[in-house]
């Protein structure tokens, strides 16, 4: 196996003896010149067919914690009777990462569609409660949430594409009124990986104006549109900024979405698939 290409002193794109792609982990194996050959038995993982789009996933996320997804993953590939993308390492890692964090931080809110999800998708939700449980044990804490629903809509007005457009409202609906925003953050932030720049820009301006009017919410609660009510109990100026910064933040995501989303190459792709709907 030969190290192509760096991507921390730990991680290396490499290239195996068939001449294939991966992405390789393993004490020492991006440090130094490259290419140069690597020592099998320093090989901790590998990944195959891995979009390069997630590379700078690997270079931020806690060792520990992809190691913990990489199993996780393999496990549920064996439990799923249908084809998972080989990204699911990556992006799963990421995702846990953020919920330890929120989870250390003590921001833990419950999901309101949680029943929902488990009768929709039982194999799915009883495989999330392993990992689950496999979090408290490895990293000792417990889990929860995040929020991309103007994204989405922005997303779902911006493509043209039926099943795009399907999709994107879905993921915003579902963000809005269920308060699961996953679906939007990796069905059309990590697809697009522009769109992300509208909710961090829209986020920003939003928490600004909350943090002038001094917004305070008094119930960390639902994560959906009921959230608002966790400023009633501060006041109708309290209610009204803090469901003004709110709808900011919203339409700002949606129309930096709308406007900057997509590359000119996904665009055209979009509406090459519209037309031929």
């Amino acid at each position: 196996m030969r190290a192509i290409q760096r991507i921390n002193h730990n991680a290396a794109i490499c290239e195996d003896g068939a001449g294939h792609q991966l992405i390789a982990l393993g004490r020492g194996i991006g440090f130094g010149d490259m290419p140069h050959e690597v020592n099998l038995e320093d090989v901790k993982r590998t990944f195959y067919g891995i979009d390069r789009k997630y590379l700078a996933f690997i270079d931020e996320v806690d060792p520990d914690v992809l190691e913990f997804s990489a199993q996780l993953a393999d496990i549920v590939t064996q439990q799923v009777s249908y084809e998972l993308s080989p990204n699911l390492p990556i992006t799963l890692a990421d995702h846990i990462q953020f919920a330890l964090k929120r989870a250390r931080d003590h921001l833990v809110v419950p999901m309101p569609l949680a029943e929902d999800v488990e009768q929709a998708h039982p194999v799915e939700y009883r495989l999330a409660q392993m990992a689950v449980r496999g979090m408290q044990k490895t990293f000792a804490v417990r889990v929860d949430r995040h929020e991309a629903a103007g994204v989405a809509f922005g997303a779902f007005l911006r493509l043209k594409e039926r099943d795009e457009k399907g999709a994107n409202l879905g993921y915003a609906l579902s963000g809005i009124l269920g308060g699961v925003t996953e679906p939007a953050l990796y069905g059309c932030g990590f697809k697009y990986m522009r769109s992300l720049g509208g909710m961090v820009i829209g986020g920003a301006i939003g928490g600004l104006i909350a943090g002038v009017f001094h917004v305070t919410t008094y119930v960390l609660g639902a994560t959906n549109i009921l959230g608002l009510i966790g400023y009633a109990g501060g006041g109708t100026a309290n209610l009204m900024w803090g469901a003004i910064s709110s709808a900011v933040a919203f339409v700002v995501a949606a129309a930096i979405t709308f406007l900057f989303g997509f590359t000119k190459e996904q665009l055209e792709e979009d509406a090459r698939l519209a037309a031929e709907a």
